[in-house]
């Protein structure tokens, strides 16, 4: 029978509800939850799950930095690529609640909710005329497999 083997994972303190609790889930992972700043920097793993980088994070033993934030500009790629640590990111994570969003509110501006809203407020029985704008066909559907202008396409747009 074949020895299991687990892997440190160090999670900075400061982390979203729930990141602790979901990767404590996960079969193999020893977590570390250092109490502060200062017990990051003393604590030594292969894998770190952080949103900030401080230079003493790079420490021989670590492999893997998972950065819990789409942006990744406050790590040192080069001196990460050098070490031969790889380093991903939460990129595209919430991709389809932004495209939803931003149809949200084309459809609030082109039907003046925002408009009826004050106008229900100032005067409940006030009619709130709408007015329907025509937008020309969106160019190049395929951006990204969440972006807005694929939703454009199921909509005729």
């Amino acid at each position: 029978m074949a020895e299991s083997s687990t892997v440190r994972v160090l999670l900075h303190p400061l982390h979203i509800p729930g990141t602790a609790e979901a990767l404590a889930r996960i079969d193999g992972i020893e977590l570390l939850t250092p109490a502060d700043e200062e017990a990051v920097r003393q604590t030594s793993a292969p894998v770190i799950v952080t949103y900030r980088w401080e230079p003493e994070y790079l420490t021989d033993t670590l492999r893997w930095v998972q950065a819990t934030s789409a942006g990744v500009d406050q790590f040192p790629l080069e001196e990460l690529a050098a070490a031969g640590v790889v380093l991903t990111s939460a990129r595209g994570v919430n991709a389809p609640a932004v495209a939803e969003h931003a149809f949200a509110l084309l459809l609030a501006l082109t039907r003046g909710v925002g408009v009826s809203i004050r106008r229900a407020i100032s005067s409940p029985m006030a009619p709130s005329p709408t007015t329907a704008i025509v937008f020309p066909p969106i160019s190049s559907p395929r951006r990204g497999r969440h972006s807005p202008a694929r939703r454009a396409v199921s909509w005729g747009m």
